[in-house]
């Protein structure tokens, strides 16, 4: 109800498994979701020993590279069109993408199947909803390349489940601007990312947020 009443909603890795209408196992035999936010059906929790092992990680973490979408939307403006690398951690496989749900980045590399979508977004109700497979708001550890994680892409998806006025002017103006001409509340780059990693220590993220 919170959602479906004007809430936000970005579940990032775990976050993203529990969000879907279904969690699918490894033979794709589907079973009841927890959430059913978005229109969508994710790979359950056994792929995580697969998709770790696949990879040979050693941290359980590693880097993958991901497409954006070349289509304007405030959650990866203004960077459409880009390639950028991102953390992953055993998020889940996001497949059979339903009506209403927006892709915004997509795998280039082998960790899924190419073109499988890591990062999409809907509306559920008077609400928005954002999933992320990789994690866009967790800093780099020592034994990854050091191209820094992206805060960017996080507090976009913060601002966009929290507002929802935005610019008719999009995307000629900043995003950022609401119709009624008042600036987005700031949200600090460092708050944001401790939000991100203290979330992430205690399991896959489900952030839920209000609006004003």
């Amino acid at each position: 109800y919170f959602v479906a009443n004007g809430g936000g909603y970005i579940g990032i890795c775990g976050g993203a498994y529990v969000c879907g209408l279904t969690m699918a196992e490894p033979l794709y035999s589907y079973c009841p979701g927890a959430l059913g936010l978005m229109n969508v059906k994710v790979v359950s929790p056994p792929w995580i020993r697969y998709a770790m092992q696949y990879l040979e990680a050693t941290e359980e973490r590693v880097s993958v590279t991901c497409a954006i979408t070349d289509e304007p939307h405030p959650v990866v403006y203004p960077n459409q069109g880009r390639e950028i690398d991102l953390v992953y951690s055993g998020g889940p496989l996001i497949r059979d993408i339903g009506n209403g749900v927006t892709p915004l980045l997509t795998y280039v590399n082998d960790i899924m199947l190419p073109g499988d979508v890591a990062c999409c977004c809907s509306v559920f109700g008077r609400g928005r909803v954002v999933i992320s497979s990789p994690h866009p708001e967790t800093p780099w550890g020592e034994e990854l390349v050091d191209t820094g994680c992206q805060e960017w892409l996080y507090l976009n998806m913060l601002r966009w489940v929290t507002e929802p006025e935005i610019s008719p002017l999009f995307p000629f103006l900043p995003w950022g601007l609401k119709v009624r001409g008042l600036p987005y509340p700031i949200i600090p780059t460092g708050a944001g990312l401790m939000l991100g990693s203290v979330m992430g220590i205690i399991g896959g993220i489900t952030l839920v947020t209000t609006k004003k």
